[in-house]
This record gives structure tokens, sequence and C-alpha cells, in this order.
């Protein structure tokens, strides 16, 4: 199976750029195969679209696992149709759905689309009282910490060298 991981990476360094890199490196020291596309390069969210497409039409199995909250590139996600085969990881991004008509329109069309939904905190299940009975039953939490990582042995296999 492919793992597509669409999210900031380092730089800059933060919390969410930090668990991207080391979830791409724990999935390829698995012996998965990951394609990392990095959400602060401007024609990452178009290749992806297009790679997801080939998948889908060479009828390969794939999921995607998406670290963002960007209105746009969700509502992009979500009419390409590459929400249907997303994990939506909310690093607390659904406390934002208040912050206007738009963002909250986006992100609630494309957690419905979304195959599944985790949380880094269990209180943040709160936020998803739009979706059905159903589909809230099936939001996980999930820890956003992942052991550290050898940058040196990162370097060397261009793990920074994303998409």
């Amino acid at each position: 199976m492919k793992y597509f991981v669409l999210g900031a990476m380092p730089p800059p360094l933060g919390g969410v750029s930090i668990y991207c890199m080391r979830r791409a490196e724990s999935l390829k020291n698995a012996g998965r195969n990951v394609t990392v596309y990095n959400s602060t390069k401007k024609m990452s969210l178009i290749l992806l679209i297009l790679h997801v497409l080939w998948f889908r039409i060479t009828n390969k199995e794939f999921v995607v696992e998406v670290n963002i909250s960007n209105p746009i590139a969700l509502f992009f996600l979500t009419i390409s149709g590459v929400a249907r085969s997303s994990l939506f990881l909310d690093h607390n991004s659904s406390r934002r759905l208040k912050n206007g008509k738009i963002y909250s329109f986006c992100f609630k069309q494309f957690c419905h689309s979304a195959q599944s939904i985790a949380v880094v905190n269990p209180n943040l299940i709160n936020n998803y009282d739009f979706l059905p009975k159903v589909k809230q039953s099936k939001i996980k939490v999930q820890s956003p910490s992942l052991p550290l990582l050898n940058m040196r042995l990162l370097r060397q296999r261009n793990v920074f060298q994303n998409i």
C-alpha cells in the first residue's frame, strides 16, 4: 500500500512539521512506500491530487494522511475526491470552526467525506458534533508524539527532499 503524507515539513520547526517528518520516517522504517507532500510548497497539493487520481485509475491501494487545515486545500481535496481516501489528523485545527462561514463549510465538507478522523486530544471530539453519530463513533484519539529520529540518518536518506 502507498502512503501519501500531506503536511508541513521542517523548516519551519513546529509541532505539526516535526510530527509529519517523524511520521514519514516511521512509515519508511516500517517498510512502507511513502511519498511526502510538503504543504508549504505551492505545487504539492496539485501533485498530490494528480498522484491520487493516477492510483485510482490504476486500482492501486493507498491512503492519504492529511495534516493541514487550510480551507482552500481542504476544499480541493474534497471536490477532487481525495478526501474519501484520507485520514485527517486533527492537530487542534477543529477549534477554528467558529472562525467564519467559509472555513467552517470547507472543513465540515472535508470531514463528511474523509475516510477517518483522528484527534490528538480527546476534548477535540466534541468539535465534530456536526457529523452523523455513526461517523462520530469512528473518531479515534491518536498521540501526536512519535519517537525522536536520527537527523544525520534522515539527511542521508533525503527525507527533506520532498515534493
